[in-house]
C-alpha cells in the first residue's frame, strides 16, 4: 500500500469549489494500492509543517531553545528570512502587483510518505525524500484572461514576475517553473499539450488524466414523457453564462410555453420575482446531497453556456452521470467534455449534448429546444450517461492514475 500526501483544498480550511471536490473524490475513491492523507491531517499529526508565516517563526524560535547556540541562530535566521520573504510576496499580492494565488512553504517529515501529490498553484516542499507529482486544471493565465479580464500584456508580465520570484525562492510555480516535480498531469488533452509546449518538464513526464466521480445509480423511469425542465447550476452566475441563459429563455418560451427553468446556487437578483411569470424557479442554496439526489435527476436538460472554466468541471460530470443532456457553449474544451471532440466523433462514441457559440443566446435557445424534443432527449440521456461512464467514472480513470503513480515511483 502506497501512502500519498495530498496537498489539495479541503473542507473546513479552503474555499468551496471543484478543487475541493477533487480532493474529496480522490480521498474517498483512491486507485488500487493507494491511501491518501490530506494536508490538514498531516499538519495535525506533525508530519507536515507550514513555514513562511508568523506562527511558523514562533514555532522555529521554540524549537531553537533546545539546540546549541550556533544551530539555534541558524534555525531562527532561516525562519525569519523565509517569513520576511513570505510576507513581502503576500503584500504584493494584496496590492494586485502579482497573481493573487499565494506561494506556500511546507516542510515534510522524512520517511512518512511514498509520494506527495499537490493540487495547488505554487508550493515549496522541504525535507522531501519521495517523488512529487502535480495535477492541474490548466494554466493560471486562463483564470486571469477569461474570468478576471486582465489584459494579455499584464498577464504575461505577471507570469514573468511569478517565475522569477519562484526561481529565487525555489518554489514550484504552476505551469511556469517546477524544480521538484517528477511528473504532472492535466485534466484535458489540450491542457496536457499546452504544458508540453511550455517545456517545463520533458514531454514524457506530462500526461492527460481526466476528473472522475463515483458512478451513481440511475433510474429513468421517473422522467416525464414530455421533457420540459431545464436546469442551470453555478455559484458564479455571470461567468458560467447565467445572463445568456436568461436571454435565451425568452426564445425558448415562445416555442415551448410549458417549459420551466430552475436556477440553482445563486442569490436571486433584484427583480427575480418577475421571472416567475416566465416559469423561472430560483433556488439560492440547497445542501449538496439534495442537489445531487433530488434536483439534478429532475432536470430534462442542463444548460451551461460558460465562458470560463478549467474544464471539465464537476457540475457537468454530475449531471451527465445522472443521464441529463447538456446545452453547452464552445468554450475551451467543452467539445471534449461533451464527447463532441474529434476523437469521440471518429470512434462513433455517443455524445452528451450540443454546443453553441459563447454568449450567443439565440443559438443556445435553439439547442435547448432541440434537447427538449422527446426523441432527441431520450437519445442524449443515454449518450450523457455512456460518455460519463466511458470517460469520467472512477472505473475508467483509476487505472490511468494508478499507472501514473507507478511511473513516478519508478515501478
Amino acid at each position: 500500500m502506497k501512502k500519498v500526501l495530498l496537498l489539495s483544498p479541503v473542507e473546513g480550511r479552503d474555499q468551496a469549489g471543484g478543487d475541493r471536490t477533487y480532493t474529496h473524490v480522490l480521498r474517498d475513491n483512491p486507485p488500487h494500492g493507494v491511501v491518501y492523507e490530506t494536508y490538514n491531517l498531516a499538519l495535525e499529526r506533525g508530519t507536515l509543517r507550514e513555514r513562511g508565516t508568523g506562527s511558523a517563526l514562533k514555532q522555529g524560535v521554540q524549537r531553537a531553545r533546545g539546540l546549541a547556540l550556533g544551530q539555534a541562530l541558524s534555525l531562527v535566521a532561516r525562519e525569519a528570512s523565509l517569513t520576511a520573504a513570505g510576507k513581502t510576496v503576500w503584500a504584493l499580492r494584496e496590492r494586485k502587483r502579482l497573481f493573487w494565488e499565494p506561494f506556500l512553504f511546507y516542510e515534510v517529515k522524512p520517511r512518512e510518505y511514498d509520494l506527495v501529490h499537490t493540487h495547488i498553484f505554487s508550493a515549496r516542499l522541504e525535507g522531501l525524500d519521495c517523488p512529487l507529482v502535480v495535477s492541474l486544471g490548466g494554466r493560471l493565465r486562463h483564470l486571469y484572461l477569461d474570468a478576471r479580464n486582465f489584459a494579455p500584456t499584464r498577464v504575461k508580465r505577471l507570469e514573468q514576475i511569478d517565475r522569477t520570484i519562484g526561481r529565487i525562492l525555489s518554489v514550484n510555480v504552476t505551469s511556469e517553473y517546477l524544480p521538484q516535480v517528477e511528473r504532472m498531469y492535466a485534466f484535458t488533452q489540450s491542457g496536457s499539450d499546452e504544458f508540453k509546449a511550455q517545456k517545463i518538464l520533458p514531454p514524457d513526464k506530462i500526461e492527460y488524466i481526466p476528473f472522475h466521480l463515483p458512478t451513481p445509480a440511475l433510474d429513468f423511469s421517473g422522467r416525464s414523457a414530455v421533457p420540459r425542465r431545464v436546469g442551470f447550476v453555478a455559484r458564479e452566475f455571470a461567468l458560467k453564462g447565467g445572463p445568456i441563459v436568461l436571454r435565451a429563455w425568452d426564445e425558448v418560451l415562445k416555442a415551448r410555453p410549458d417549459a420551466e427553468l430552475w436556477i440553482v446556487g445563486n442569490p436571486p437578483p433584484p427583480g427575480a420575482e418577475a421571472l416567475k411569470a416566465k416559469n423561472v424557479t430560483w433556488i439560492p442554496f440547497i445542501p449538496r446531497e439534495q442537489l445531487l439526489n433530488e434536483v439534478m435527476p429532475s432536470f430534462d436538460v442542463f444548460t451551461y453556456p460558460t465562458h470560463y472554466d478549467y474544464l471539465p468541471c464537476y457540475t457537468l460530470l454530475e449531471v451527465m452521470a445522472r443521464g441529463v443532456p447538456v446545452a453547452g457553449s464552445n468554450h475551451r474544451d467543452m467539445d471534449f467534455s461533451l464527447g463532441l471532440d474529434a476523437a469521440s466523433i471518429k470512434s462513433g462514441a455517443p455524445s452528451a449534448g450540443l454546443m453553441s457559440p459563447v454568449k450567443n443566446a439565440g443559438a443556445l435557445a435553439q439547442n435547448i429546444l432541440r434537447l427538449l424534443e422527446p426523441g432527441e432527449n431520450q437519445r442524449l440521456r443515454q449518450g450523457a450517461r455512456a460518455h460519463f461512464e466511458r470517460t469520467f467514472s472512477c472505473e475508467a480513470v483509476w487505472p490511468q492514475l494508478e499507472l501514473f503513480y507507478k511511473k513516478a515511483l519508478g515501478e
